[in-house]
């Protein structure tokens, strides 16, 4: 549907299961990570220097595992966390999220560099992130919602926040 909210969602069931076959001794195939680590990537890309993230399109609140606020703001950052891509730490959630396991010891792909200065495009799935100095102080960073209203054939799910942007300054 588009939207940041069951983004975090279907990324952190992704995270889930796939960190349970790797417990168990089957690991998903590595096309199935490097999916997760796009979907990380996005996550990333559209969080300011304090952890804030746009809402777009619908969001139900659904969680995994409630571990704490389910805002899906949250979520983003505590997947981030628990998959070693960003510098907090929250030992609950990784030992519940990733069954036991390390970081270190999923087969994701490195994260994708931001851009400090510039334009991230995420083409499959309408966003557009434009950023200024990014993880300083006076941190500019817009997020651009310009996908599809709707998914065809019968464009169901339109949202009444096509075309609409976020806007943060310096967090």
């Amino acid at each position: 549907e588009l939207s940041t909210g069951y983004h975090a969602f279907v990324a952190e069931l992704f995270l889930t299961a796939a960190a349970l076959g790797s417990a168990i001794g089957d690991p998903f195939p590595e096309s199935y990570w490097r999916r997760l680590g796009s979907m990380l990537d996005f996550a990333a890309a559209i969080r300011d220097r304090h952890g804030h993230a746009p809402d777009f399109g619908d969001n139900d609140e659904g969680t995994v595992l409630a571990l704490g606020r389910t805002d899906h703001r949250d979520r983003l950052g505590r997947l981030l966390a628990v998959t070693g891509r960003s510098d907090a730490r929250d030992e609950v959630a990784t030992r519940l999220l990733l069954w036991g396991l390390e970081p270190s010891d999923l087969p994701l792909p490195p994260a994708r560099e931001l851009e400090r200065d510039g334009l991230d495009a995420f083409p499959d799935g309408g966003y557009i992130v434009l950023g200024r100095r990014r993880g300083g102080p006076d941190e500019m960073l817009a997020v651009f919602d310009a996908g599809d209203l709707g998914m065809p054939p019968t464009w169901a799910h339109g949202h009444a926040d096509a075309l609409s942007f976020w806007l943060s300054y310096g967090g």
